[in-house]
């Protein structure tokens, strides 16, 4: 029964519109009402500067001097002593100097600067300023001015201990007290709907990024300096900032934008949405801060920044954001559609045109797998019937049979040892015009010396020219008649026949006349280092 009290004042407090508390005060005890950045101490000498709206001393002071000035009020609060003390020794830590109180101007309503959410990190400038679900808070103990040059609705006003309706409000600020710390123009009015609650369940607009109100908030913020290389502009944003931007539609009948809200700052946020004025943070090495809204378009916009220093910054804040978008990918229980990421870190865009429910995902996976099942069983026909382990060429293949070689194999010469300069003669038979070839048919007489076919004694280049096929005579005219032991056969038609240097007569005992290096007989063909080979007897 515990659990269950707690969880619904968990749910109730959750469903509490934002409070905003204005910031700026005239009190003697804000360290940045003093030109020297600290609270004056006992030996100092304090300065109130012309013109001055109010100094309010709300604690006790003891002071060496104050100087004042001609129109000017000094707000003291209950029970509040001021003691002047001229000496040194009351303070020997304070040196004693004169400080000055510089707090002396009004402050804008529309200022992003002067106000906080006291529930969240709100890093969209706009946002800052009250929107009309908002409770604004003006703190007890503190004296304020502020500058009010256009009429705003909000939900509720409390000032001080004291909060407001229309009505009321309206006569505080006719009074000396309302006057002297609301500055009004151009006969602004503030109107309280007490509506703290959102009755719409997808969320409200805050309304201040509509175009002319916006300029008018971003004309009075001073934009910091950032280091990131790749800066976004949130949408109601004044400044470009360095983290991360997640924008999505959503399903009207689905969403539920305090269910959201409540799940992505409890999972991702460093400083954890408790649902109450109390914030409690997370123990992390870089705080992510996380402001989801709803904008002006029905979009909802979620804005992550850090307080990572210098050019990293926005990587944390990025990395979260790439979390979040994969995890809402996965999940479509939110109704979220249209999601789309953009990030400091790496520069890259991330979008996704429409959210993929489970069955979706199933499908893409199924199919996945079949796309997988059909590639490999055709790759195994593809090599069943491309055996590529198995030679090209099959046994009983004729030389000069037609070979297919598999696609990106080059053909190179598997004969000849590449790092080896190549050797060789010119072919006297090559690319010569094909002669009737009369030794194929035995039955046919041999031809007569006035045939075509004839043997010259030129060159082979000469031949080549020609268009013959002859060789040279290896036995020239000027051979001696000692070389031959048979006497040549007489010339017919100017053509000499040549007998044999070895005749059969030889005698084994009788060796044979052997030329200088070493041979029978010179070779009319030989080339040094060069080795014909016989590829038959015939041809021998």
């Amino acid at each position: 029964m515990k659990r269950l009290i707690l969880y619904l004042s968990f749910v109730v407090a959750c469903q509490g519109s934002s409070r905003k508390l204005w910031i700026p005060n005239l009190n003697y005890d804000t360290v940045e009402n003093w030109d020297k950045m600290r609270l004056p101490c006992p030996n100092d000498r304090i300065i109130i500067p012309e013109p001055t709206w109010t100094a309010y001393f709300q604690t006790n002071a003891t002071l060496k001097e104050m100087i004042l000035p001609m129109n000017s009020d000094i707000v003291f609060g209950e029970n509040v002593q001021l003691n002047f003390a001229s000496d040194p020794a009351v303070d020997l830590e304070c040196a004693g100097e004169d400080i000055t109180f510089i707090r002396n101007d009004t402050k804008k309503w529309f200022n992003p600067t002067n106000w906080k959410d006291e529930d969240l990190v709100v890093n969209v400038e706009t946002e800052l300023v009250p929107c009309t679900h908002d409770q604004v808070a003006f703190s007890p103990k503190s004296v304020f001015h502020a500058e009010l040059d256009q009429s705003v609705s909000i939900a509720t006003m409390k000032i001080g201990y004291e909060t407001y309706t229309t009505s009321s409000l309206s006569n505080f600020l006719e009074t000396v007290a309302g006057l002297s710390q609301f500055q009004r123009y151009n006969a602004a009015s503030i109107e309280l709907t007490q509506k703290t609650e959102c009755e719409d369940i997808t969320g409200c607009v805050c309304g201040n990024d509509k175009t002319a109100l916006k300029q008018k908030i971003c004309n009075l913020y001073t934009c910091p300096n950032i280091a990131c290389q790749r800066s976004l502009l949130a949408k109601g944003g004044c400044c470009n900032m360095c983290g991360a931007i997640l924008s999505m539609n959503y399903d009207s009948n689905k969403f539920n934008m305090k269910v959201f809200e409540q799940d992505m700052y409890d999972a991702y946020s460093s400083v954890e949405f408790m649902g109450t004025r109390d914030r409690k943070k997370r123990e992390t090495d870089a705080e992510v801060y996380l402001y989801i809204s709803k904008v002006t378009g029905n979009k909802i916009q979620m804005v992550l920044t850090d307080n990572v220093p210098g050019t990293n910054n926005g990587q944390a804040a990025s990395d979260k954001a790439a979390e979040i978008n994969d995890a809402l990918s996965q999940n479509n229980k939110y109704g979220l559609l249209n999601i789309s990421l953009s990030m400091t870190s790496d520069g890259k865009d991330y979008s996704q045109q429409e959210n993929l429910g489970a069955g979706a995902v199933t499908g893409i996976v199924i199919a996945v797998l079949i796309a997988l099942v059909v590639t490999i069983v055709l790759s195994y026909l593809f090599v069943k019937t491309r055996p590529f382990s198995r030679s090209w060429f099959q046994k009983d293949d004729p030389l000069d049979a037609n070979i297919e070689m598999a696609p990106g194999i080059a053909v190179v010469d598997f004969m000849r040892d590449p790092g080896r300069p190549t050797q060789g003669f010119d072919n006297p038979m090559y690319d010569s015009p094909t002669k009737e070839n009369f030794y194929m048919d035995p039955s046919r007489p041999f031809p007569t010396l006035s045939d075509d076919t004839s043997f010259s004694s030129l060159s082979p280049t000469e031949e080549r020219r020609q268009d013959m096929l002859a060789f040279s005579n290896p036995l020239p005219d000027d051979m001696p008649d000692k070389m031959m032991k048979k006497t040549a056969p007489a010339e017919e038609d100017g053509v000499k026949a040549f007998t044999n240097p070895l005749p059969d007569d030889l005698d084994d005992s009788e060796p044979a006349t052997i030329d200088d290096d070493g041979r029978g007989f010179a070779n009319p063909l030989h080339i040094s280092d060069v080795t014909f080979g016989v590829d038959n007897e015939a041809d021998a």
